[in-house]
């Protein structure tokens, strides 16, 4: 059994059994859950190039982070995948009712993620999708030993349900005396976000990028060239609020064709595709253009296939 400490855990998290010397004892399965989408985290940082986004030897299109301020962030939130899980697995009542503990485990975690990052915000957004997955993915661990992508998607979807209506939709956003990145998106744009993705079951994920991710290893890519191409799909059709709140719907909708146009060249899979994505690179660096809602949901394509899969079937390079 692997042991962490125990120390001021909120009450979602304490409630995990203490061992002998009264430290937290955490399950076998809920280190596998939270190591598949920790593993996805670092590997999309990873992955290059990506248009206007971080990755190895390019800020991308930011100037308050870079590579090293992903890695310390994403060291950061990794013990609040598997605790997620934990809490999963040990949830005894209906689905929907694991999402509050979720949430105050990521509220803990955030503040640790802004603090290890000297308050730049890299990953809150992963923070949240991931989170819940790996709350659904213990859930569903305690009676099946296999999960399958497609039951997963379906129990975040669950577990979501009500989400836009009750904190978007449904809510007061202008009676609020401050309102998060999220909500102005929605009153002026009707934008949804992740909060929308994830009570439709994660669309994005499960019909393009999952699908161009296994395309591209099925045709024997690298694990770099195939997370290109994933995330060239993403781009296609991904209402990217990171795009939305520093350009607008206008320059969203030019960055959809642009992948689109990729993605009839060949994408990676061919030189002229390939050549583009790096042209992209560069025009998107100059005109403050970053896809981040794109890399995260990169980086949970990529956390879903390695927990259904346990690994990626090719070379890292």
């Amino acid at each position: 059994m692997t042991i962490v400490p125990g120390h001021g855990w909120p009450a979602a998290e304490a409630s995990a059994p203490a061992g002998p010397t009264g430290r937290r004892a955490v399950d076998p399965r809920s280190w596998e859950i939270g190591e598949a989408f920790h593993q996805a985290m670092l590997l999309e940082v990873c992955a290059g190039p990506k248009p206007g986004l971080v990755y190895p030897g390019s800020n991308g299109a930011h100037t308050d982070m870079g590579l090293l301020t992903f890695m310390v962030g994403a060291a950061a939130l990794s013990p609040a995948l598997v605790l997620c899980a934990q809490s999963g697995r040990q949830h005894a009542a209906a689905l929907p009712s694991l999402l509050p503990e979720l949430r105050r485990i990521g509220v803990r975690y955030e503040r640790r993620l802004l603090a290890a990052t000297r308050q730049v915000n890299t990953q809150r957004g992963i923070l949240f999708s991931a989170g819940l997955l790996c709350g659904a993915a213990g859930f569903l661990s305690r009676t099946c030993p296999r999960i399958e992508s497609d039951h997963l998607l379906d129990a975040v979807a669950a577990m979501s349900h009500g989400l836009v209506e009750r904190e978007l939709a449904g809510a007061d956003l202008a009676a609020k005396p401050r309102l998060t990145a999220g909500e102005q998106l929605y009153l002026r744009y009707g934008a949804t976000g992740i909060r929308g993705e994830m009570e439709k079951g994660l669309p994005a994920v499960r019909e393009t990028g999952l699908p161009a991710l296994r395309q591209a290893l099925d045709r024997g890519c690298s694990a770099n060239m195939a997370m290109v191409h994933c995330l060239m799909a993403l781009m296609t059709r991904v209402e990217d609020t990171t795009i939305l709140w520093r350009k607008g719907p206008e320059t969203l909708r030019a960055v959809q064709d642009d992948a689109r146009r990729i993605l009839d060249m060949g994408s990676v899979f061919s030189p002229q595709g390939l050549s583009n994505v790096f042209s992209l690179d560069s025009e998107y660096k100059s005109q403050n253009i970053s896809p981040g809602g794109c890399a995260d949901l990169l980086a949970v394509s990529i956390g879903v296939y390695l927990l259904v899969h346990g690994s990626l079937p090719c070379e890292f390079i």
